[in-house]
């Protein structure tokens, strides 16, 4: 906890590249993680991601969370967002914010990798991520062919495959 209290008491500064000092890098299937901020260093508050997302990688499947919002900044290249009805693909400098119990989706839709960061409030979403890059770099394929452990994760990390409730209370 001398962490978090100094994060959040002094701050603290990353160079390009460097992640929190509370959570190590994250790489499977040539996506690459950095997590700038996360649980530990903002009080629960928001998690920060840097994304590195590898030429035409498929992403992630539809889902949906009950308690976070989401939003993506493209540094560079372009990503393919399904949100609800709507179907985005946003370039370098575009801001995609997805509300709680909406139903999405991602992709990297060009031949060149597109790196993005992911906001995240409340914070903890970096606690599923490496879940979920240890057990994807235990996979044959992505995404495989049996879904079970990755609802089950999912869920445990306020992760839900559709459909949404229609209550968005």
């Amino acid at each position: 906890m001398e962490t978090q209290n100094n994060a959040l008491q002094n701050g603290f500064f990353l160079l390009p590249g460097a992640t929190s000092p509370s959570i190590q890098p994250l790489e499977t299937m040539g996506v690459h993680l950095l997590y700038k901020a996360g649980r530990a260093d903002t009080d629960g508050q928001w998690s920060l991601l840097e994304y590195l997302s590898p030429p035409s990688f498929r992403g992630v499947p539809p889902h949906w969370h009950k308690e976070t919002i989401e939003a993506f900044y493209i540094l560079e290249g372009r990503l393919a967002v399904n949100m609800g009805d709507q179907a985005i693909e946003a370039g370098t400098g575009s801001f995609v914010m997805i509300p709680r119990r909406v139903v999405h989706s991602w992709h990297n839709p060009v031949v060149e990798p597109t790196k993005f960061l992911v906001l995240t409030s409340p914070g903890g979403f970096e606690h599923y991520m490496e879940e979920l890059i240890d057990w994807m770099g235990q996979e044959p394929t992505w995404p495989p062919s049996d879904m079970s452990k990755y609802v089950a994760l999912g869920e445990k990390h306020d992760t839900f495959a559709p459909p949404a409730p229609a209550d968005k209370s």
